[in-house]
C-alpha cells in the first residue's frame, strides 16, 4: 500500500506541475496576441508601433505604444534623438512619447483619435547609432458603436435629431418631385389639347376652302351665263 500512495502522489505532482505550466503557456500567448504589433526593422534597432488598447476607438482617449529594442534588448532613453509625427491622410502633428514605468523600450504618447481610419506615425532622427527616417502604418481606428452593446440614450437621441434634420429634406425633396410630376402632366394635356384644336382647325380650314370654292365657282358659273345670255341678246337685234 506504502508504494502505491508514493507512486500516486509522484505523479500527481507531475500531473499538478503540467497543469501550472500549460497555465502560464496559455496566459503568455494571450498576452503576445493581444498586444502583438508589427514590427519594422533597421538595422539591429526594431521598432514595434501600435496602440496600446485594440481596437483603437474614435473619439476614445487612448496610447500609441512603441517598442523598441536592440538585437531583442530593449533600448532606454531611446526617443532622445528622435522626431515622431503622426499622420492621418494629408494632416500631420508632432507628438512626444513617455517611457512606460511598467517595461523598459517601451513608450506611450496619449491621444484622442477623432477620425475613422488609417493613421502612421512618421520616425526621423536616429535610436543609438541607427539612423531612422520612414513611415510606419499602425492599426486603423475603429467606429465605438460597432461594438457598443446596448445602444445608450445618447446614441439614441442622435440618431432621432439626425432623422429630425433628414427627414424635412426629404419631405422637401418628395414635394419637388411632386411639382415635377405635375409640370409635366400639365404640359402632356397641354400638349394633347393644342395636338387636338389643331386637328379641329385643319378640318374647319378644309370646310372653309370647300366653301370658297364652290362659292367661287358658282361665281364663275354665273358669269360664263350672263355673257352667253348678253350675246344672244346682241344677236337678237
Amino acid at each position: 500500500m506504502k508504494w502505491i500512495n508514493t507512486f500516486f502522489n509522484k505523479y500527481n505532482l507531475i500531473l499538478y506541475v503540467v497543469i501550472i505550466v500549460i497555465i502560464i503557456i496559455s496566459n503568455t500567448n494571450f498576452i503576445i496576441d493581444s498586444y502583438a504589433h508589427q514590427e519594422f526593422h533597421f538595422g539591429n534597432i526594431t521598432l514595434e508601433p501600435g496602440w496600446s488598447t485594440e481596437p483603437p476607438l474614435q473619439n476614445e482617449i487612448t496610447e500609441i505604444e512603441l517598442i523598441v529594442t536592440n538585437n531583442d534588448k530593449p533600448v532606454r532613453n531611446a526617443l532622445k534623438d528622435m522626431d515622431v509625427t503622426i499622420l492621418y491622410g494629408g494632416i500631420k502633428k508632432s507628438i512626444s512619447f513617455v517611457p512606460s514605468e511598467v517595461s523598459a523600450g517601451v513608450y506611450h504618447s496619449q491621444i484622442i483619435p477623432s477620425r475613422l481610419g488609417s493613421y502612421s506615425l512618421e520616425f526621423n532622427g536616429k535610436i543609438e547609432d541607427q539612423s531612422i527616417k520612414s513611415i510606419l502604418p499602425i492599426e486603423d481606428v475603429e467606429d465605438k458603436r460597432t461594438i457598443t452593446f446596448p445602444v445608450t440614450e445618447n446614441q439614441v437621441e442622435s440618431n432621432d435629431f439626425l432623422g429630425k434634420q433628414i427627414r424635412p429634406i426629404i419631405k422637401d425633396i418628395n414635394n419637388q418631385v411632386n411639382d415635377i410630376n405635375t409640370s409635366i402632366n400639365s404640359s402632356n394635356s397641354l400638349i394633347m389639347e393644342t395636338a387636338n384644336n389643331y386637328d379641329s382647325l385643319s378640318k374647319e380650314l378644309e370646310r372653309t376652302n370647300l366653301i370658297v370654292y364652290i362659292t367661287l365657282g358658282l361665281g364663275i358659273s354665273g358669269i360664263i351665263i350672263g355673257i352667253i345670255s348678253l350675246e344672244r341678246k346682241l344677236q337678237g337685234i
